[in-house]
Parts: structure tokens; sequence; C-alpha cells
């Protein structure tokens, strides 16, 4: 079968973030993307209707720059990692404003490299959470407590 292109999964995503939140009242939906699912989201932010539909983004392990290991990668959406990719050059660099993005990286992530590829763009706030890899840092009670204190931050409850 055909692949789902990137572009493709950032038209569902901002489509169901808008459709959640007519459902939910006006209650708007925080999104969290572990590695690519982070920059899907952080790619959504160029539609205007997505960023005025989300309480906020969190991304965890995003490689915001690439990673090298990507020239591994089978598939044309993993390979779409390499640094300087199409896909990466056209990722919305312009500083997030009145809208909380954070960017969760663990120090010991072997599935990004460089390390400073970890950092994400201007606007966004970066939170290291310690020695995890790029899988490890989902199931950590550490890592999962700092996001719970960021998405609490996020919705003030």
């Amino acid at each position: 079968g055909r692949s789902v292109s990137l572009p493709d999964i950032c038209a569902r995503l901002t489509a169901f973030v808008r459709q959640s939140d007519l459902q939910a009242g006006k209650v708007k939906p925080i999104v969290i993307g572990h590695s690519m699912g982070g920059l899907i989201a952080r790619a959504c932010l160029a539609d205007g209707d997505f960023k005025e539909s989300v309480a906020g983004i969190v991304t965890l392990g995003a490689c915001h720059a690439g990673s090298k290991v990507a020239v591994l990668a089978i598939g044309d959406q993993a390979r779409s990692l390499v640094p300087g990719s199409e896909f990466l050059r056209r990722l919305r660099d312009d500083p997030v404003q009145d809208l909380p993005c954070i960017a969760l990286a663990a120090t010991a992530d072997e599935q990004v490299l460089p390390a400073s590829s970890l950092v994400p763009p201007p606007g966004w706030t970066l939170k290291l959470v310690g020695a995890y890899g790029h899988l490890g840092m989902l199931f950590s009670p550490v890592v999962r407590a700092l996001l719970e204190q960021e998405l609490e931050a996020i919705t003030g409850c």
C-alpha cells in the first residue's frame, strides 16, 4: 500500500484537533508527540486553524534539526529526518507566541545525533529529562512526572 505523506498526516491531525475542539465545547487539547510525532505537531503550527485549536504542544525526543541516524532508516518518512531534508527545511522556525511549546529531551538519546538537534526553535522551552534513551524516556516515571507538571502549567489545573 501507499504510505501516507507527511502533509497528509498534518492535515489529518489538524482536522482531528479542530473536531476535538468542537466536541469538547471549546476545551483546547494539548498535543503531545514523541520523535517524528512531535515534528508533525510542529509542522502543523504553519496552519492557523491548528494553532488556534490547541492549548499547547509538548514534544518528547523530537529531532528538531534532524538526525544523522535517519540515513539508515527504511521508508521516505523516516528518511525525511536526515538533517537538511525538505521536510525539516519547511518546518516553521518562526518564534511561537501565545502558545506554550515545550520540548522534553533525554540527554542519552541514541537516535538523535548530534544531540544539538534536540534543541527546539526560538520561542520553545527546552527541558532536559536526564540520561534516558529515545524510547526509554517514554517509560520513565521521572519523565512522566515532568510531563504532568508541564501539562498542569499549560492548563492551569
